[in-house]
């Protein structure tokens, strides 16, 4: 019977030493990742690679960057006000929604092929916006002095999500990702 508790009390003392043990070893070879992101208000923006052909962008807080591929059918149809005719592919740009801080008004962006390398013509899509607390929708406009970026009126505190729709002869390869960038801006 004493060999019986002497081995009881020496078991009872490795436990917790073989415990220690393992959550040390567990512990050792747990790797931390921390990341940390700067909300889009407040993102420096990145330049993209290549040649982006239009103006500086005006001074705002980023859009978030949302990626995307293309799919649907060629059939067209017609959307927006006044009518855009267009493809049923598309690049759907949500989740996540998006805003405008207090104070910007407008959105600029531009679409830009990350596989292929290139940004695309602001005549190859048609942007639609929608709303999706109001259900309010409608269609970016050309900028001007640009080849590549769209703008239309935001309100702070909307949010926004975006659709590439894409017009006979300037759908991109439903293999590439595409990548919605931009800015939330004043005038």
């Amino acid at each position: 019977m004493k060999n019986n508790t002497a081995r009881r009390k020496r078991a009872g003392k490795a436990a917790p030493a073989a415990l220690s043990a393992m959550m040390l070893i567990a512990g050792a070879g747990c790797t931390c990742t921390t990341i940390n992101m700067v909300p889009p208000q407040q993102a420096a923006l990145q330049p993209v690679s290549g040649p982006r052909p239009s103006l500086p962008l005006p001074p705002g807080g980023n859009l978030f960057p949302a990626t995307a591929s293309v799919s649907g059918t060629l059939t067209t149809w017609t959307i927006c006000s006044p009518g855009q005719s267009v493809t049923k592919k598309k690049a759907i740009f949500y989740p996540p929604f998006q805003g405008p801080a207090a104070g910007e008004t407008l959105f600029r962006g531009w679409i830009r092929n990350t596989t292929a390398g290139t940004i695309l013509s602001n005549n190859t899509y048609v942007l639609q916006w929608v709303n999706p607390t109001t259900g309010d929708q409608g269609c970016a406009a050309k900028v001007p002095t640009s080849t590549s970026d769209v703008t239309f009126s935001v309100a702070y505190p909307n949010q926004y999500g975006m659709t590439a729709h894409f017009k006979v002869g300037g759908v991109p390869n439903a293999t590439h990702t595409l990548e919605l960038n931009g800015v939330w801006t004043t005038p």
